[in-house]
């Protein structure tokens, strides 16, 4: 088959659409993109929730310095969205310092709104001591807890 036999092709022309093409999907991407960054930006805060429950989890060793865990139950104690806190105790204790640091956010929390505490595997020593403001206390049959200091 020479050149003269093959059929013809208009390259040009099937390029030129092709190109068409691919500038209006790039086109309709970048209006698309443009909206959506728009209503992000331009939608303001989402509402906050009406009625929320404030999950904290006090996890391994209490350490002496908890004064970042103290000022997130403070703030929700003054969020009027959070309606209680559901403190989840997973802890064989630790130092008295934090523990009682900890102890006073919850007992505070628990003069305003209410406390429940879930017990995991352990909550000894300090960890129950954040357990006793609550107004609600639930432990698996197999939690390991109790205080290991005589009054």
């Amino acid at each position: 088959m020479t050149t003269d036999e093959r059929p013809r092709d208009d390259s040009g022309q099937a390029y030129r659409l092709q190109r068409r093409r691919l500038v209006y999907w790039r086109g309709l991407a970048l209006v698309g993109l443009v909206v959506v960054g728009g209503i992000y930006l331009f939608s303001g805060r989402p509402p906050a929730p009406s009625d929320a429950i404030a999950r904290f989890e006090i996890k391994g060793i209490i350490e002496d310095r908890v004064r970042p865990q103290v000022e997130a139950i403070e703030r929700a104690e003054r969020d009027p969205h959070i309606r209680g806190l559901l403190l989840v105790i997973d802890s064989p204790g630790g130092g008295v310092t934090g523990g009682v640091a900890l102890h006073d956010a919850v007992a505070s929390f628990a003069a305003h709104k209410p406390v429940a505490v879930a017990m995991q595997g352990t909550a000894a020593s300090a960890a129950y001591m954040l357990a006793v403001p609550a107004q609600r206390l639930f432990a698996y049959p197999s939690t390991i807890t109790g205080r290991s200091a005589s009054s």
